[in-house]
This record gives C-alpha cells, sequence and structure tokens, in this order.
C-alpha cells in the first residue's frame, strides 16, 4: 500500500479521508489541529483521537514533517536550512531572528526558469515545483517554528509559477484550522508573473512585493529576462485596485546595483511612477555571487534614493541584509555551500 502525506491537506481532503474510512463523528478541526499546530511526526500522538483512527492513519499516512539534512549559522544568527525534496535537487530556507520578529524565508521551486541576472538561484536552472507539504513543511519542522512571526515567500523559484501549491500554502497558513498566521504577517514576492498575478491579488490577502529593479521596462527586461510579466504601469495600476486595502502592504523591491539603475534618472523615473500611489518601495544591496563584475550601489547612494523617496510622499525603507557569510543573503541562495 502506498503510503500518503497528510501535511498540505486542505480542511476538505482531511474531510473526505475521515469520511471515507467511517470516522463521521470525529471533528476534522481536531485532526488538523495536530497536524498543523502541532506539528505531530507520529499520529498515535493524538491522544484526545480514538487508537482505531490513530491506526487507521498511521498505516496509510505520514504526518509529513522532516528536519532539514544540514544547517549553517551566520556570525548575526540567521540559519539556513537546506531540505530533501521528492525533485532530488535541494532547497534552502532562512531563518531570520531580529528583536521581536521572527521570519522565515522560505521557498516554493527548487531552482527558477525566471533567469533573474542578479539570483544565484535562477542560474541553477529550474528542477521542479515543491508541493504544498514540502513548502509547509520549511515553516513546520524547524526547531525554532514555535518563535515565528513571520513568513515570506523569498527563497528559491517563482511563487507565482508553482501557483496552486503556493495558494493552497498560503490558505493553510493563514486558515484558524490551519497554522493560524495572520495574512498580514505573509509577504510573497514575485516579479509580476503573468497570468497569475491579477487573480492572486483577488484570492489572498497577504502582503505581496514585486521584483522591479529599474523604473523603466526596457532595463527591467535585462535584469529580469523572462516576458512572462507585467509591465511596471500594469502593475502599478493593479495595485491601485486593491489601495482600500489598508492592513496589505503592497511593495516593490528594488536591488541597487552600481551604475546599472542608481543614478539620477533612475531616481526620478522611480518618484514619477511610485508618487500618490499605495505602494511602498524596498532598497536591498546588490550581492555578488562568484565570478560576478556586478557590484552593489554605496550607502550613500542607498540612503540619498531613500531621503528623495521619502521628501516625495513615497515610503521607502533599506532592507538590512543578514547571513551574507552564509550565502543566505537575498539572491545568493542555490551557492555553493548547498
Amino acid at each position: 500500500m502506498k503510503i500518503g502525506i497528510l501535511s498540505g491537506k486542505s480542511y476538505s481532503e482531511v474531510a473526505r479521508i475521515l469520511e471515507q474510512a467511517g470516522f463521521i463523528n470525529i471533528p476534522v478541526e481536531r485532526i488538523t489541529y495536530w497536524l498543523y499546530r502541532r506539528r505531530i511526526k507520529d499520529f498515535m500522538e493524538m491522544d484526545n483521537v480514538p487508537k482505531a483512527l490513530r491506526i487507521y492513519l498511521s498505516k496509510r499516512f505520514q504526518p509529513g514533517y522532516y528536519g532539514p539534512f544540514q544547517s549553517f549559522l551566520s556570525d548575526d544568527l540567521s540559519r539556513k536550512f537546506l531540505f530533501k525534496t521528492r525533485s532530488g535537487f535541494p532547497v534552502e530556507s532562512v531563518y531570520i531572528p531580529d528583536s521581536k520578529r521572527n521570519t522565515i524565508c522560505i521557498s516554493s521551486q527548487a531552482g527558477c526558469r525566471m533567469a533573474c541576472s542578479f539570483c544565484n538561484t535562477g542560474m541553477l536552472g529550474f528542477h521542479g515545483d515543491l508541493g504544498t507539504d514540502e513548502i509547509l513543511n520549511q515553516v513546520g519542522s524547524i526547531m525554532e517554528t514555535d518563535r515565528l512571526t513571520h513568513i515570506v515567500f523569498m527563497g528559491m523559484g517563482e511563487p507565482l509559477d508553482n501557483y496552486e501549491n503556493v495558494l493552497k500554502a498560503l490558505d493553510i497558513l493563514t486558515a484558524q484550522w490551519g497554522f493560524a498566521f495572520s495574512p498580514r504577517n505573509i509577504t510573497v514576492s514575485t516579479i509580476g508573473l503573468k497570468p497569475h498575478m491579477k487573480e492572486f491579488l483577488k484570492s489572498t490577502k497577504c502582503n505581496v512585493a514585486v521584483s522591479i529593479h529599474s523604473p523603466f521596462d526596457e532595463e527591467r527586461d535585462e535584469i529580469i529576462p523572462s516576458d512572462s510579466k507585467y509591465s511596471i504601469r500594469e502593475l502599478v495600476e493593479m495595485i491601485g485596485e486593491h489601495n482600500w486595502e489598508k492592513n496589505r502592504r503592497m511593495t516593490f523591491e528594488y536591488i541597487m546595483i552600481k551604475g546599472l539603475n542608481d543614478t539620477d534618472r533612475h531616481l526620478a523615473g522611480l518618484i514619477r511612477i511610485l508618487k500618490g500611489t499605495v505602494i511602498r518601495i524596498n532598497l536591498m544591496s546588490y550581492h555578488p555571487s562568484e565570478g560576478s563584475i556586478m557590484q552593489s550601489s554605496t550607502d550613500d547612494i542607498q540612503w540619498l534614493f531613500k531621503k528623495q523617496l521619502i521628501q516625495n510622499g513615497i515610503s521607502a525603507s533599506i532592507r538590512r541584509s543578514r547571513g551574507i557569510d552564509i550565502g543566505a543573503a537575498c539572491g545568493l541562495l542555490g551557492g555553493s555551500n548547498s
């Protein structure tokens, strides 16, 4: 008999499993509580569930949680985890502790097919989508799970390129019968992939961060070569249609690369497209991988951009780099220590 994975199942799927097994008087929430809140590794731990059901589930399913096969600790206390996947290609996630905010940065794919020029993962090519259970495992299997306050889909892969599995994972992460995270504490990073971006904005209340890296589409195409992304104008208009969602954060992500996208012309372009919108901008340092000839913009230039953007009524911040020494910073996942 083939053993299935219970993690990653929706409320209705768990209900159907119980019904088909004849356990119609067992509340579904009792099973999902053990599965998603307690994150059990053995169904026999469910002490308020009939033994017959525990035995039934044990014969047919595994809970689905397994720890990383390797981890790396940064000097700044960030920790990178490596997980095995069904594709055989390892994926990475990063735990980032920071005062009262503890974030897990998770992956949605093994590798990536977007081929962004600044990103190590894109150089690896595409090695398969992660299943919903493999996405949730990055959140639920680490020792730090109970400390987590925020989740960001900013690891390996383009989340909207694995749309159905990511959407299902978000449903389980935010449902009261699931992990019960607040949608405002979850952020999904994307290049604004067609055709799913529009539907995604309607289907979830999670925060959205869109990689742009230039205010000019022709330059953005060189940095993000995928032709399956919406233009900057289309993105601004789409996000504008959701500007009534006051508790939802809409962000443009902007990796600053010396001489490439950090000139006065680029600053003026950013002000032009963002002024009067609800979109905030997150400025980030570029982290060169081995063999790269590009360099990050200086701190002075980054602070100048932030100052000028704020003076024009645009919410702007500079993201502090974490985990550089273990290849865990933005753009470095999939490096040599994987």
